[in-house]
């Protein structure tokens, strides 16, 4: 791994080393230096380069991890035609909470964070056998899982869910237990999204990174690139 000092000093090279060929070596040495004491330097925030094979290995276990958990059961009843129609009004509430957990298991089982609930609304179990589950209680239904902090909504029209198939915490923990095992103390935003987390939860998972352990954003201009563990290594 290289150490965030040799990389402080390519920074430096690329951004401040413009000299001629001509420049004898001794020269150079001299300006490394003395640009590694200029105060330009404190507004940059540089993530530590890994190696791409520890990276690698990161986001390979994290996508296992995520496609290897549990997955939901379906509730059994909403496969039958008769589900999909509004009940009496004794047994509404219980009926929604049937299609919320439908809703929890459909994100399940397609291992994925993010639905668009007028496409879902077209996939079984909403529609079988041409019966199909009104969208407003698909709707009234997803608002029981926001109400519960089981999902949230992306948008004010409510087409969009973020469904907490995997508790955010878990997914957390498994962070940890992971580059501690790799001895990795710095990942990048683009290990998280290419290990199948979507660029829209990150922000919760690192909340829930700073509750479990000592964390340090790592930011390039405006834009948070990468996460350092300080308790790590």
């Amino acid at each position: 791994m290289i150490k965030l000092e040799e990389e402080i000093q390519k920074i430096v090279e690329q951004l401040e080393l413009k000299e001629t060929e001509e420049e004898t070596e001794e020269k150079i040495r001299k300006k490394r230096i003395s640009s590694l004491a200029t105060p330009k330097l404190k507004t940059i925030e540089v993530p530590v380069i890994i190696t791409e094979f520890l990276r690698k290995k990161f986001r390979r276990i994290l996508r296992k991890c995520l496609q290897e958990s549990r997955k939901i059961d379906y509730p059994q009843h909403v496969w039958k035609d008769w589900c999909k129609y509004k009940p009496d009004d004794r047994f509404y509430n219980a009926w929604l909470k049937i299609w919320a957990n439908a809703i929890l298991a459909h994100a399940s089982q397609k291992r994925t964070f993010i639905l668009i609930l007028p496409e879902i609304a077209k996939e079984p179990p909403f529609t079988s056998n041409g019966t199909r589950l009104d969208e407003n209680y698909l709707i009234a239904a997803a608002d029981i899982l926001v109400k519960h902090n089981k999902a949230k909504w992306l948008d004010s029209n409510k087409k969009t869910l973020l469904v907490w198939w995997i508790d955010k915490k878990t997914i957390a923990e498994e962070i940890v237990k992971i580059i501690k095992e790799l001895q990795l103390n710095i990942i990048t935003m683009n290990d998280l999204i290419d290990a199948g987390i979507p660029e829209e939860i990150i922000p919760e998972i690192i909340s829930e990174l700073e509750h479990i352990t000592k964390i340090r954003l790592i930011s390039r201009g405006n834009r948070i690139i990468g996460i350092k563990f300080e308790e790590i290594l």
